[in-house]
């Protein structure tokens, strides 16, 4: 969904989350990544990651991303909120 949308139904205030679930009945949330923070060398990442899935159902955290071969993979993780 564009940032917009997601603002007008959840960020706002001015709708909640039934609004999101009766526009999305098949959804079971909603992610929201950061753009990643690259290393000089461009091969490890720092990336926020957020998982919606209800007015009091949330968790987030950081993850360490590496690329190995060509292929991001997570390395470590850190939950640091829920809900």
């Amino acid at each position: 969904m564009p940032q917009s949308e997601y603002d007008g139904l959840l960020r706002t205030g001015s709708a909640s989350w039934a609004d999101f679930e009766t526009k999305y009945p098949q959804a079971r949330g909603i992610f929201l990544f950061s753009r990643a923070g690259l290393n000089a060398a461009r091969d490890e990442a720092l990336v926020s990651i957020g998982y919606y899935c209800g007015s009091l159902c949330s968790n987030g955290g950081v993850f360490l991303m590496v690329k190995e071969d060509g292929v991001w993979k997570v390395k470590q993780e850190l939950v640091t909120w829920e809900a």
